[in-house]
């Protein structure tokens, strides 16, 4: 492995390192900033799921803000100017801390909603609030501890807690070495491993029912279930695996008396600046696989109308319509009754008039 000299003053490679980690954090707002446009425009916030995933953005959005933060400190490192750098190291690592931690804690409310809702049928939907203010109030109470004992400051490449003096391993601070541990290694890893496991409960219980359902039809209801959840899962299982090179570079340094593996800290940085990034991403995802199933539905609603219209009224045809069209409510937001008769039957359509199926379709106001 190509370790880097044990040293006590930065080097090439944490300038290096910075600028990757601002440079991943900025095209994590270039694509944060949309997505929740979309989100907005396509108005999928009046769901609980689509909040929480929304407030995901929003908290990667703010942290990716801080990695960019990073690299405006390096003009003042090099000129000298340590005053103003040092507070500006300070507010980047409490707002890299907050904005990690509001992330997790929405990660694991996301969690604990999905597993309550598809597993054991509980909807938890008047906890939003509590979601909301849990992930917001706990993480301020957790990255100000460091903050009241001074021990934000440069930690390697970045600013977070100090664990080395002078960024020198053999000048460890015990009190940055033990609020590393406490407050982000430690925590994170269980409430991260929480998370997955309720997911993955998740998605096994609904992998089972899709084929052991007691009916056709419950069986179609867990496997659209599956299908809309499955982005979800995402999160908390692409957050763990980029924490895994942070946590390997951390056990590598221990054992290496402080020498840094080049290859683990551009690795660190890029994973790190990525969290923004991947939550954007998974929630575009997302919004794709329902706004295309939406948009299929209301396609085949166009063609079955259709072909009914061209038909004609027959006797039968209120129960074959409204097996046929059961699902177009919540596919267009609105159905239209359509009534013909004849002398010999009257039969009522609930399906949408064409001009409002195209309206839906090509999103005309």
């Amino acid at each position: 492995m190509n370790f880097s000299p044990l040293a006590c003053t930065p080097n090439a490679t944490d300038d290096a390192a910075v600028i990757v980690v601002g440079s991943v954090g900025g095209a994590a707002m270039v694509v944060c900033i949309p997505v929740l446009i979309l989100v907005v425009a396509l108005k999928l916030y009046k769901q609980l799921v689509y909040r929480l995933a929304l407030y995901l953005v929003l908290s990667a959005l703010m942290f990716s803000v801080v990695t960019v933060l990073h690299v405006a400190q390096i003009p003042f490192l090099k000129s000298g100017n340590h005053s103003f750098d040092d507070k500006l190291c300070q507010a980047a690592a409490f707002l890299s801390t907050y904005t990690l931690w509001v992330k997790v804690l929405l990660m694991l409310c996301v969690a604990i909603h999905l597993f309550a809702y598809s597993v054991c049928f509980k909807n938890l939907k008047k906890l939003e609030a509590t979601y909301v203010v849990m992930s917001l109030t706990v993480p301020l109470a957790v990255s100000s501890v460091p903050l009241a004992t001074g021990s934000y400051g440069p930690a390697g490449e970045w600013c977070w807690i100090v664990n080395w003096r002078d960024n020198c391993f053999a000048m460890k601070d015990p009190i940055g070495y033990a609020e590393q541990l406490a407050l982000w290694f430690v925590p994170t890893s269980i409430l991260l491993l929480v998370s997955n496991g309720l997911m993955i409960a998740m998605l096994v219980v609904l992998y089972r029912r899709v084929h052991r359902g007691e009916s056709p039809l419950h069986r179609e209801q867990y496997r659209k279930a599956l299908r809309h959840i499955l982005p979800t899962a995402v999160y908390p299982m692409s957050f763990l695996v980029l924490f895994l090179p942070t946590v390997a570079r951390r056990i590598s340094e221990e054992n290496s008396q402080g020498a840094r593996d080049t290859a683990l800290v551009f690795a660190d940085g890029f994973c790190t600046a990525a969290y923004g990034l991947v939550a954007a991403l998974t929630l575009l995802w997302h919004i794709l696989v329902v706004v295309w199933s939406r948009r299929q539905k209301a396609l085949e609603a166009l063609k079955k109308r259709q072909k009914l219209i061209k038909q004609g009224p027959v006797y039968g045809a209120v129960a074959t319509l409204n097996s046929e069209f059961s699902d177009v409510p919540s596919v267009l937001g609105a159905s239209i009754n359509c009534s013909e008769s004849t002398e010999d039957a009257h039969t009522v359509y609930v399906v949408p008039p064409e001009s409002e199926v195209d309206r839906r379709i090509h999103g005309h106001n």
